[in-house]
Parts: structure tokens; C-alpha cells; sequence
């Protein structure tokens, strides 16, 4: 018999205060707490030499990648992250970092995908959501189709329909 998983194990919500095109959460390796930037552009998890050297973190191999300007050959490790609420991922194979001006790291759709990931923009603020394992399969174009709104779409609708009444 195969169970299929109705709640998420792990998951976490942040809330951006503003809008942003940066997403941003805290997240440990070692003990150690460090800031990563969730990069959909970004196939692989990415660690700057700054935390490599931080860590002691002794190379597995070498591997080519590649950024919007380059492709270069660096060093691949594997570490265990730690999320915010606490999700482990374990034994990922991340890569060092091309670009040595950055200093957080880049989580990549090898993370990313492991999950649902969601992000939402409403209110003049950013939430960014991840969960495992992955439980939704949600699509925007079926729910408009399906005649769903938005809340400010809905009290339109709402204030319409009472100055017909009028």
C-alpha cells in the first residue's frame, strides 16, 4: 500500500515587508548561520569561497558552470543545509562560486525542486513559501478559466452588485 502525504512535513513561510525581487532567508551549514538568496535561475546550489573557507570544507570533485557571463571550471562539495523551520537537506552536492563578489549563497533548483515553492505578491509585500515534499500541483490559468479572483476582485464585484440594487 502507498501512502500519499497530505500535509507537508516541513515548511516555512517568510514575509518580504516590501515587494522584492530578492529573495532572501537565513539558513545554517556546521552551526554556522549564513544568509542565501533562493535563485530559480540558478540550476545548482552555489557557495561562495568566503563560506568554504569558513567551513574547512575539503573538495569531492570539479565541475563546469555556468553564469550569465561566463563558464568556468570550480570545486563541488557536499554539505547538509539547514533551512529556516528547521528543514535538513542532506548530503547536497553544491558548487564554489564563480562570481567571488558574492557573499551569501545561492539556492538552486536542485533545492528547489525537491519542494513546493511558491511566492506571492500582494499588499505591497513578498512571501515566499516552501514546502516538502512537494504536495501541490496548482495552475493560475485553470483558476481564472475557473472564474476564481482576487479578494480585491471579489469586494469590487460586491460594491458593483449593491449600487445595482440602488
Amino acid at each position: 500500500m502507498h501512502l500519499i502525504p497530505t500535509r507537508y512535513t516541513n515548511a516555512f513561510t517568510t514575509v518580504f515587508p516590501v515587494s522584492s525581487g530578492r529573495l532572501i532567508t537565513n539558513i545554517e551549514i556546521k552551526n554556522y548561520k549564513f544568509k542565501a538568496l533562493w535563485d530559480t535561475g540558478a540550476t545548482k546550489t552555489c557557495i561562495p569561497q568566503l563560506v568554504v573557507t569558513q567551513l574547512g570544507l575539503i573538495p569531492i570533485g570539479e565541475g563546469l558552470i555556468s553564469s550569465a557571463s561566463q563558464t568556468d571550471k570550480t570545486s563541488k562539495f557536499i554539505i547538509d543545509i539547514l533551512l529556516p523551520s528547521s528543514i535538513r537537506i542532506e548530503k547536497i552536492e553544491v558548487y564554489g562560486m564563480i562570481n567571488k563578489d558574492i557573499e551569501h549563497l545561492l539556492i538552486g533548483m536542485d533545492i528547489i525542486t525537491l519542494g513546493d515553492f511558491l511566492i506571492t505578491n500582494n499588499n505591497n509585500q513578498t512571501v515566499l513559501n516552501f514546502g516538502l515534499p512537494s504536495l501541490l500541483e496548482t495552475s493560475f490559468s485553470q483558476n481564472a478559466e475557473a472564474g476564481y479572483s482576487t479578494r480585491r476582485q471579489r469586494r469590487q464585484k460586491a460594491r458593483d452588485a449593491k449600487k445595482k440594487k440602488k
